[in-house]
C-alpha cells in the first residue's frame, strides 16, 4: 500500500510539474503571438515588380511596384492582380513560417495537441 501512495504522489508531483511547464509555454506563446502580430513581412512576385507587406496578424499594409513597370502592369491588369496575389501569398507564407519556428522554439517537443 505505501509504494501505491508514492506512485500515486509522483505522478501528482509530475502532472503539477507538467502543468507549470504548459503555464509558462502558454505565457511564451502569448507574448510572441503579441511580437509577431507587430511584425512585418514582405513577399515579392514577378522579381521584386510588385511588394505586399503583410503584417504578422496576416492584414496587408502596403501593395507597391517598381516605377518601371507600372506603365506595363496598369495595362495588363490580368498580370498585376496575378503578381499581387503571388507576392500576398509569398508574405502570408512567411508569415506561418516564422510563427511555426517560433511555436518550435517556444514548445521545444512538448506535445500540445494542434500545435505539433
Amino acid at each position: 500500500m505505501k509504494s501505491r501512495k508514492l506512485d500515486n504522489a509522483g505522478m501528482e508531483g509530475a502532472q503539477n510539474n507538467m502543468a507549470m511547464k504548459l503555464q509558462k509555454v502558454q505565457g511564451q506563446l502569448d507574448d510572441i503571438s503579441k511580437v509577431i502580430a507587430d511584425m512585418e513581412f514582405i513577399g515579392t512576385a514577378g522579381g521584386g515588380e510588385v511588394e505586399v507587406t503583410a503584417k504578422g496578424d496576416k492584414t496587408l499594409k502596403e501593395i507597391k511596384m517598381k516605377k518601371e513597370s507600372q506603365k506595363k502592369l496598369v495595362e495588363d491588369l490580368d498580370m498585376l492582380f496575378d503578381l499581387i496575389v503571388a507576392a500576398t501569398n509569398d508574405a502570408l507564407r512567411k508569415v506561418d513560417e516564422y510563427t511555426d519556428q517560433e511555436i518550435s522554439r517556444i514548445t521545444k517537443g512538448i506535445p500540445i495537441p494542434g500545435l505539433n
